[in-house]
C-alpha cells in the first residue's frame, strides 16, 4: 500500500497554499487585531485570561478581586463589540 492512498492529488503535488489564500488569511487576522486593539485594556485581557489561558469567569475575578458579575458583563460586552466591529 502506497502511502498516499486515500489522499487527494493536488495536496500532494502542491502541499502550499497558494499566495491568494494566504493574503486573505492575512486580512482576516488584521481585520480581527484591529478590532480587538479597539476594545479597553481590561477587555483584551479577560478574553485572553478566558479563551486563550482558559480561566473560568469565577477564577478571573478572584485573580483580579472583582465580583463574578463584573467579569462576565465586561466579556459579554467585549463579544458582542467584537461581533459588531467584526461585521463591518
Amino acid at each position: 500500500m502506497d502511502f498516499t492512498d486515500g489522499f487527494a492529488q493536488p495536496y500532494i503535488s502542491n502541499p502550499q497554499p497558494d499566495i491568494a489564500c494566504l493574503l486573505i488569511k492575512m486580512e482576516r487576522y488584521e481585520h480581527l487585531y484591529s478590532a480587538f486593539r479597539q476594545l479597553t485594556k481590561i477587555q483584551r485581557q479577560r478574553l485572553q485570561l478566558h479563551f486563550v489561558q482558559n480561566l473560568s469567569y469565577s477564577q478571573i475575578a478572584e485573580i483580579e478581586g472583582v465580583n463574578l458579575a463584573a467579569v462576565s458583563r465586561s466579556i459579554k460586552l467585549a463579544i458582542n463589540k467584537l461581533q459588531k466591529l467584526l461585521a463591518e
